[in-house]
């Protein structure tokens, strides 16, 4: 709908890829574990940055490593979600 945002945000998205210190490793790892996330669990985004990391020479056990790592965060879910659902069923609504 705006352009002008459209453009903003592809120029943010592109200075994450050629700019800062990290590696080209690093960043497709961390992006991995952004896709690999509880909160977005995007599929095709696993599997590109997955086969990138490997291909820089990222090893399966760190690629698991990462997996585990985004992982773990569904368990805070589990862990705050689910309290706050038996106190929102037994009528406890908090905000």
């Amino acid at each position: 709908m705006d352009a002008g945002l459209a453009a903003s945000y592809d120029a943010y998205g592109d200075a994450v890829w050629t700019e800062g210190p990290l590696s080209r490793l690093d960043k497709e790892l961390i992006a991995l574990a952004v896709c690999a996330a509880p909160t977005c669990l995007h599929e095709p985004g696993i599997r590109r940055h997955m086969k990138a990391a490997l291909d820089l020479g990222a090893s399966p056990k760190e690629v698991y490593a990462v997996l585990q790592l985004a992982a773990a965060l569904s368990v805070h879910t589990c862990t705050i979600g689910i309290p706050a659902l038996d106190d929102v069923m037994a009528g406890k609504f908090v905000e």
